[in-house]
């Protein structure tokens, strides 16, 4: 089996394929030579074409990008940007037994109505050891070596959500016209998320009044070993949605409003004025960053006052770049070069296009270890799957009583169709753009909790290993970055997931 090493060679923009595949270094020998845009069969070949005056290439030069920056110069700015973490932070480091705790207190922090709840100094924080309290939120935390920050126990108000959450892998992909882009698929968790975790900067990655926590990790990145982050983790109290609004509320008049009077205007009591509700916008952030090379990853878990959890990804660093080739063999080389990036108006550099894909794992165990996966479609009358309705989800919703008819239009113009699905692949969690979905995953009752027919699959007598369903609680999963995949299935064998 062929096997290759991509080796770039600077300015050149040059590559060597090697044939490696003997364990003999003697034996390596090089298959073939990439140079600007075009291959030959061997070093020999390239120079007697160079020498002979038929080699057509563009000089590289080394560019200085920034003449106007020295070392010294970079140096003062990092000294200035980053603040000195022995006078801004305040850790929470786990004690070295189990019978000893340490506990960290944090206060409502980010913009808040004077006098209202979360501009007070109530303790809504506990960490101790790796056990976090935030509200009505108990969780565990870990770091995993290859992929990073892990939530064990999730608890919410009392009630289990999950036994384990967080992020599963990691994969990034790129296109370029030189071989090592064209073959660059970097699966992070080869290099280790949780390996390559950076230590926080206060003021910077998280509030200067985080909690910060220590993690301890072994690094075989670069030979470094065992050592320990300062601050791995940090715990804040910050807005959840951007714009400051509520998680949700609601006012309402009271249907009886009072009646001025000829001489005075009556005084409402709130009784008379209505009535009101509201969760405010406040979320508990657990964050971690991984530096993987050239890009910086922001890993954030969000515990909303809600009850919802939220995982989110922040990528940032620097983007991988090539040499352009201006000059080429041919001009539709030429055009094809700058179909895989963006060309800098500057230097003879493109900026690769790049592809970033995540995966969560969610165990997730609703009220006990007990669950069924339920799966609610949404239709329309014009919705292009209704050819697809089997007979028994067309007898569910076809509506037969002219009374139930509005302006010649069917009385469900919108409908939706509660399954269970029988077997595994039947519940695999999959985006369909033309075919809204929700999934859930519910708590099935137990065996002496009377049910009452009111669904549909209650009626069929659906059950799971001889539990009955029930409406009780139920999780449901939404994916907030879903996109289409561009790629096709063989190049995603190594991360199926991604399909």
């Amino acid at each position: 089996m062929l096997t290759c090493l991509l080796l770039p060679t600077g300015p050149l923009a040059s590559h060597l394929r090697i044939d490696h595949t003997t364990l003999d270094p003697d034996e390596w020998y090089i298959v073939n030579v990439w140079f600007q845009g075009r291959f030959y069969s061997s070093v020999a070949t390239l120079m007697q074409l160079f020498h002979s005056g038929q080699l057509s290439f563009s000089p590289r030069p080394f560019v200085e990008l920034y003449p106007e920056e020295t070392m010294e110069a970079a140096r003062a700015a990092a000294n200035r940007s980053l603040p000195s973490a022995e006078n801004t932070t305040r850790t929470a480091e786990t004690p070295p037994t189990a019978t000893a705790t340490a506990t960290a207190t944090a206060t409502a922090t980010g913009p808040a109505c004077p006098g209202d709840a979360w501009g007070m100094s109530r303790r809504r924080l506990s960490v101790q050891g790796r056990h976090v309290r935030f509200m009505d939120w108990e969780v565990d935390l870990a770091v995993r070596r290859e992929t990073g920050l892990r939530l064990f126990n999730v608890h919410f108000a009392g009630v289990s959500l999950a036994a384990e959450a967080g992020l599963d892998e990691t994969v990034t992909l790129y296109w370029g016209e030189s071989p090592f882009l064209r073959q660059m698929t970097s699966v992070e968790s080869m290099y280790g998320v949780g390996e390559m975790l950076s230590e926080l900067a206060p003021g910077l990655d998280c509030p200067r009044h985080a909690v910060y926590l220590p993690v301890r990790l072994v690094a075989a990145q670069l030979g470094r070993g065992p050592r320990q982050l300062r601050q791995g983790v940090c715990l804040f109290e910050w807005l959840a949605n951007a714009n400051g609004a509520p998680e949700r509320r609601h006012f309402e008049l009271s249907p009886t409003t009072p009646t001025p009077t000829a001489t005075a205007t009556a005084t409402a009591t709130p009784a008379e004025m209505g009535f009101a509700s509201g969760v405010l916008g406040r979320a508990l952030v657990i964050r971690t960053v991984s530096s993987l090379f050239n890009y910086d990853y922001l890993f954030d878990v969000y515990l909303h006052a809600s009850g919802v959890i939220e995982f989110a990804v922040t990528p940032t660093g620097y983007v991988h770049v090539e040499a352009s080739h201006e000059a080429g063999p041919s001009r539709r080389r030429r055009r094809r070069s700058f179909g895989y990036g963006y060309k800098s108006p500057r230097f003879p550099l493109l900026f690769a296009m790049h592809h970033h894909l995540f995966h969560f794992k969610l165990d997730l165990d609703v009220g006990g270890t007990r669950n069924f996966v339920q799966t609610v479609r949404v239709y329309g009358d014009q919705s292009d799957s209704r050819p697809d309705l089997s007979p028994a989800e067309l007898d569910a919703v076809t509506v037969d009583d002219d009374d139930d008819r509005i302006e010649g239009r069917d009385a469900w113009l919108l409908w939706m169709h509660s399954t269970v699905p029988q077997a595994e692949l039947q519940a695999r969690y999959t985006h369909n753009f033309n075919l809204p979905t929700q999934f859930l995953v519910c708590q099935t009752a137990k065996p002496t909790q009377t049910l009452t027919p009111t669904t549909r699959l209650e009626e069929e007598g659906a059950a799971v290993d001889g539990f009955g369903l029930n409406d009780g609680r139920c999780v449901e999963l939404i994916n907030k970055g879903a996109i289409r995949s561009l790629v096709d299935k063989e190049h995603m064998r190594s991360f199926s997931w991604a399909q």
